[in-house]
């Protein structure tokens, strides 16, 4: 995470006592008194560029520029019988996220409870400054930290999410997702994935039995020849199971396994058979994809599905493509976001929006460490939501921009009326598979840009091939 900056507000106004002083600014220790090493001094809040450390006021008494710091200060000013030590020039007041051991905290910091303990997600505010060394000790200090938000017992409180309300719910296990029946648990990719991913090979038997939960899936290999007489029970009505055989079992028709034509069918190593539950206990072939000569444009036969890959690929023609990886393939659109990190903006500068975090990455055209996407040539639509974290001065804008190659496709200026200015830019049109999209910001009186995943967000997808 970038380390936030604070601006120096002592000798920001004119001082006739302070006419060409000079001014050390040195780390404090957890006392607050001046050690003896200088603190890092920025000529920005982003960037690199440092200045001199003294600094030299000028002949009004001020500073020459804005001075930025990372950290606590304290200066020492050098004006002959007015020489003195200032107190701590405090840069807390900040997000800092996890609490980690070894780390100098400010006063007004705001420190998360670390994972594995109680008091993980629960947010505290430092009292002081101080060098952390374990959470229990420091949180057992009276003067270190203090509850600023019961995180916990506002979770506990919530009500049950429904599409009506929002509020908390729990993950649903893997009997609840495959029954179908209740509306409120919500779903995982790995328990939603288990009715049509691969599972862990069976081997056949007289009964088969049905997989353990982490086995699961919609379709599996069948090994070994051991005759077939039932599946498992208890199964939701109309779930449904793909076996592909290595083996050569009889399957053996009944009235808890109905096969096509009620009777026997002997299975040749490669058929791929369809079940699905008709009752508690009783399934129906649906489907016996027979082994046999491959489909040709010239003939009937067995087809295998394509992977992936030879989807993409586009070189393939024995296989045949699913709806799903049909869509895969020709699925390319993102969506990023700052996950709540606010991003500090120059004044009347325009600055490129770093995003931290992404939803999705369809064809992973989205380079996350310089904030591009540079998706194959077509015609795309493109959307760059944004926020002001607070609000400016009136009539002052606030710019979203899209940028193609560097160069501005699109603007929308929002101006401040007593609540932070937010805005939405939006473009669609041609890209030639070189060009980069971008999302910049221009403040300008300098208002952090928000980092809530509702206000600033950047997202396209491709709405046309080339």
């Amino acid at each position: 995470m970038v380390q936030p900056r604070t601006a120096i507000q002592d000798f920001a106004v004119a001082n006739d006592a302070y006419i060409a002083a000079q001014v050390s600014f040195f780390v404090p220790d957890v006392n607050g008194l001046a050690t003896i090493t200088l603190a890092t001094l920025y000529a920005n809040l982003t960037g690199l560029t440092t200045l001199p450390n003294p600094q030299t006021l000028d002949s009004d008494g001020k500073l020459q520029q804005p001075v930025y710091i990372e950290e606590d200060v304290v200066a020492s000013v050098s004006a002959g019988a007015l020489s003195h030590n200032t107190g701590v020039i405090q840069h807390g007041g900040k997000w800092r996220g996890f609490y980690t051991v070894s780390t100098r905290y400010s006063r007004g910091d705001y420190i998360v409870g670390p994972v594995g303990e109680a008091e993980e997600d629960q947010i505290y505010l430092a009292k002081r400054i101080f060098d952390s060394t374990t959470w229990a000790a420091d949180l057992a200090a009276a003067d270190k930290l203090e509850l600023f938000l019961d995180v916990q017992a506002i979770s506990a409180n919530l009500a049950q999410a429904t599409e009506s309300t929002k509020g908390a719910a729990e993950i649903a296990t893997q009997a609840e997702v495959d029954a179908s029946a209740s509306d409120l648990p919500i779903v995982t990719p790995k328990k939603l994935g288990s009715l049509w991913r691969q599972g862990t090979d069976i081997a056949a038997a007289n009964n088969i039995s049905k997989p353990a939960e982490a086995d699961r899936g919609g379709y599996y290999k069948i090994t070994g020849n051991t005759q077939i007489n039932t599946l498992w029970s208890g199964e939701t009505t109309g779930m449904q199971v793909t076996f592909y055989f290595t083996g050569t079992p009889l399957i053996q028709h009944s009235s808890s396994l109905l096969l096509p034509g009620s009777v026997d069918y002997q299975v040749v190593a490669g058929d791929v058979i369809v079940f699905r539950a008709e009752a508690t206990n009783v399934w129906r072939v649906t489907s016996i994809g027979a082994a046999g000569p491959a489909a040709l444009e010239t003939r009937a036969g067995k087809i295998e599905i394509a992977t992936q890959a030879e989807v993409n690929a586009f070189t393939d023609d024995l296989r045949a493509v699913t709806p799903l990886k049909l869509h895969n393939k020709q699925a390319i659109a993102f969506r990023a976001h700052r996950n709540g990190t606010t991003q500090a903006l120059g004044v009347n500068v325009e600055t490129k929006v770093d995003f931290t975090n992404e939803d999705y990455d369809l064809g992973s055209y989205f380079d996350l460490s310089a904030d591009t996407w540079t998706p194959p040539a077509g015609y795309y639509f493109v959307a760059f939501m944004f926020s002001a974290n607070a609000a400016g001065t009136d009539g002052n804008f606030i710019a979203g921009r899209i940028k193609v190659a560097g160069n501005n496709v699109a603007e929308f200026v929002s101006r401040f009326v007593s609540n932070p200015a937010s805005g939405c830019v939006v473009w669609q049109g041609f890209v030639n598979g070189s060009q980069a999209i971008e999302a910049y910001i221009h403040s300008q009186d300098g208002t952090d840009l928000s980092g809530a995943i509702n206000l600033t967000a950047f997202q396209g997808h491709r709405i046309g091939a080339a």
